[in-house]
This record gives structure tokens, C-alpha cells and sequence, in this order.
């Protein structure tokens, strides 16, 4: 009975040195903050597998030679997309379950910096996909099956708002590292680590944003000369040479 006692006096003390060390209000919302990021990366994942599933097969089944490349356009970064997710919510779910009162938040943004070049990527793309799924919805073909499928979507998704999902994830990552900055005692053992992580964000967000400028001048060429064939992944158009054009003149007169 008095060994119990110890114990119970020893647990006591102990809680409240871990009360005094650590600030639990600040902890619980640090968790939440990563919770909250992987709930809504699952339910990306979910909006992007349909996208994936549901709508890219009776797409591609259409088979109409002048459209085969702009169906392929927008679907081109999505599987990549998915990887990316797949791996996040896999980590996320399991960093959240062995969540303690010393973990460190950091690691898991640091985990998502590697696998968030897939949604920059797609990002860069973005422009290309919206102006690829409204090229087809000019033919009737196109806008009547997309009609189709929208309307058996469960959750009232349809093409038009799906395709901006992944783009959107881009700037979320950075915005919820830096309410997580916000929340964080500058003492604490993982502000330094999570101003690092801020650091590779920042250049990524820099990166995507420079990359999408170049990106979106291909685009723009490519409308002009009618021939979307000339984006390729990673080509990009600085513009002011006309080198490229006349290329693609030529190769069009062939």
C-alpha cells in the first residue's frame, strides 16, 4: 500500500514538471495544425482518385485524333499527384497516432517538402489543364459525356472545380507552417527546425511561381499557332526569340 503511494506521489511529480516544461495548449493546437493538414490531404486524395477513376477512362475513350492530346494534357501530372498524397496520408495518419508530448511538428512538414513537387508541378501546369478541359468542352462529344459524369458525382464534384484541387494544395502547406510558427514558443526545441523548413517552402513557393510565369508563355504560344504539341513536361518559353516559332512553322508545313 505505501509503494502504491509512491508511485502515485512519483506520477504527480512528475506531471507537473512535464506541465511546467511544456505548454499543453500550445502543444494541443501544434497537433491539431498537422491533423488538420492530414484531413484535408485525404480528402484531396479522394477528389483526385476520382478524377483519376471516374473521368479520365471514358475521356481517353472518346479516341477523337484532334483532342487525344489535350485529354492527355490534363491528366498528365495527376498520378503523380496521388503518389505524392498517397505518401503523406500514409506518414500524416501515422505521425498523428504516435503523436507525444515531445513531438516535433517540424518533421512532418520536412516530410511533406518531399513530396510536394508533384502538386508544384501541377501548379505550373494548372493554366494548361483549365484551358485543355475548356478547348474540349467546345465539342458537343465532350460537354455532354462531362455533363453525364458531373451529374453522378455523390458529392455534387464535377470536372471544372476537381481540376483546381491539387493547384490549390500548393499554398496550403506554407500557410499552415507558418500558423504553426505563430503558435510556437520561440524557446521551444522546434522553432529553429521549423524555420528551416519555412526556408525550403519559401523557396519552393518562389520556384513554382517563376516556373508558372515561363510555363504560361508556352501556353499562350501554343493557342497562337494552334499546336499544343509543343508542350512537353519542363519545356518552358521565356519569349522574345522567334527561333522557336519558326521551328514550329516548319514543322507544321510538313
Amino acid at each position: 500500500m505505501e509503494d502504491s503511494n509512491i508511485i502515485k506521489i512519483q506520477a504527480l511529480i512528475k506531471g507537473f514538471y512535464i506541465r511546467k516544461k511544456y505548454n499543453l495548449k500550445e502543444l494541443y493546437t501544434q497537433k491539431e495544425i498537422v491533423k488538420e493538414a492530414v484531413e484535408t490531404e485525404e480528402s484531396l486524395l479522394k477528389k483526385m482518385k476520382t478524377m483519376k477513376d471516374i473521368y479520365q477512362p471514358p475521356l481517353k475513350q472518346v479516341n477523337i485524333d484532334e483532342t487525344l492530346y489535350k485529354v492527355h494534357l490534363i491528366f498528365e501530372y495527376l498520378d503523380a499527384c496521388i503518389e505524392s498524397s498517397q505518401q503523406i496520408v500514409k506518414y500524416g495518419k501515422q505521425f498523428i497516432e504516435n503523436y507525444k508530448i515531445d513531438t516535433q511538428p517540424s518533421q512532418f512538414f520536412s516530410f511533406v517538402t518531399f513530396h510536394l513537387w508533384a502538386y508544384g508541378e501541377y501548379t505550373i501546369n494548372y493554366n494548361i489543364t483549365k484551358t485543355m478541359l475548356n478547348e474540349l468542352t467546345k465539342n458537343i462529344i465532350y460537354q455532354r459525356l462531362l455533363s453525364i459524369i458531373d451529374s453522378k458525382q455523390p458529392h455534387g464534384w464535377v470536372i471544372s472545380d476537381l481540376i483546381i484541387e491539387p493547384m490549390q494544395r500548393t499554398p496550403r502547406y506554407p500557410l499552415l507552417l507558418n500558423t504553426l510558427i505563430k503558435v510556437t514558443n520561440e524557446n521551444s526545441n522546434d522553432y529553429q527546425s521549423l524555420l528551416t523548413v519555412k526556408k525550403d517552402y519559401d523557396y519552393f513557393t518562389a520556384l513554382v511561381n517563376e516556373k508558372t510565369t515561363m510555363r504560361d508563355n508556352l501556353r499562350i504560344l501554343a493557342e497562337d499557332m494552334d499546336f499544343p504539341q509543343i508542350i512537353i513536361p519542363r519545356r518552358y518559353y521565356i519569349g522574345g526569340d522567334n527561333y522557336l516559332v519558326c521551328c514550329i512553322k516548319r514543322f507544321k508545313n510538313w
